[in-house]
């Protein structure tokens, strides 16, 4: 078992058997509080940096640019991560003293959930990645794109581009 600097050995959960309820109750909020705290610092970066920092998938670019676009957004997605990990401890607990065990307990139930948030809110990034290794799925993703621009095409009143799908009347 890795150990703490205090020099006790990092547990499962066990330290709570030793508390007293109003502390458990008190360690288990501080746990649930630490978590969802961690899992919104995830989505908020990682939406934005889907929305403002990262490129959109382009269609138009090589295969090379896409990798290498693919490369620059891991290095900022993993920075991200860096920085969330390295706040998560620094949050302040609701138990004065807590037992250095719950410490490390916070964080890495937090891992899980930062890699969760993450994965789910970078849609452009799970776009490239498609682009590149399935050409099959990412031609029904095009041509879904066409139909949707399309239809919002249709809807404004517009016309839609000559060999495009027609305006339904």
């Amino acid at each position: 078992m890795p150990k703490l600097e205090s020099g006790s050995h990092v547990s499962s959960g066990d330290y709570l058997s030793k508390c007293s309820y109003t502390k458990r109750l008190f360690l288990l909020i501080d746990i649930l509080l630490v978590s969802l705290l961690t899992f919104l610092m995830g989505i908020v970066f990682s939406a934005t940096f889907d929305q403002e920092i990262f490129d959109q998938l382009n269609r138009k670019k090589s295969n090379t640019e896409v990798f290498f676009q693919i490369l620059g957004d891991t290095s900022i997605t993993i920075a991200a991560i860096y920085l969330i990990l390295y706040l998560t401890p620094k949050i302040p607990c609701l138990v004065p003293n807590p037992p250095p065990e719950h410490i490390s307990f916070r964080v890495r139930g937090s891992d899980v959930l930062i890699a969760f948030s993450i994965i789910s809110c970078q849609l452009g990034y799970l776009d490239k990645l498609r682009y590149l290794y399935n050409e099959l799925k990412d031609d029904e993703e095009a041509l879904t794109e066409d139909v949707i621009g399309n239809f919002e095409i249709c809807q404004k009143g517009e016309t839609p581009l000559p060999g495009t799908f027609r305006c339904a009347i």
